[in-house]
């Protein structure tokens, strides 16, 4: 193994660990079941681990630097009730802890869930273990249909030529 693909494949479980809806294919189709698994369960719960427990320090900096913005004048006071706290609330509600933890890592992305379950719901005791969960399953549901349907992810991610 040279350089460059240990580059290429770090590379490519730091992407994973961002955006694992795009890049667990990719992992699942470069290489053999359970390498890609442990592969996208690794970068999965790396993602998820990052961003759960610093997302105290990412929402303390982002209060930190809107109160100095308002101190200097440069923005206006934060409404209360934004379209914004509204979808995120309703969401809580209607989905719960493990409807967003399901949904993370396919759908609303590794560090955006990851930050809202450590707002809502860091008191649960089962708000890191499930988005850990979700992640096991959705890389055994990607790498089953990598392994049983490799067309599937063929059609959407093209072959590359390596010599």
């Amino acid at each position: 193994m040279d350089w460059l693909e240990i580059i290429a494949n770090v590379s490519l479980f730091i992407w994973t660990a961002l955006k694992f809806m795009v890049f667990s294919p990719v992992v699942a189709l470069k290489f053999t079941f359970l390498t890609g698994l442990l592969m996208n369960i690794s970068a999965g719960f790396a993602g998820v681990s990052f961003f759960f427990f610093l997302s105290d320090y990412f929402m303390e900096r982002a209060h930190q630097k809107r109160v100095r913005r308002l101190i200097n004048g440069t923005a206006k006071p934060k409404k209360t009730f934004t379209w914004m706290n509204k979808f995120l609330v309703r969401g809580k509600r209607k989905l719960g802890l493990f409807g967003i933890a399901i949904l993370t890592p396919m759908f609303i992305s590794i560090p955006l869930g990851s930050i809202i379950t450590a707002k809502f719901f860091t008191h649960k005791k089962w708000a890191y273990p499930s988005l850990l969960l979700a992640v096991v399953f959705w890389a055994l549901v990607i790498g089953g249909l990598a392994s049983f349907y490799p067309d599937l992810f063929k059609t959407i991610i093209p072959e590359t030529n390596e010599p």
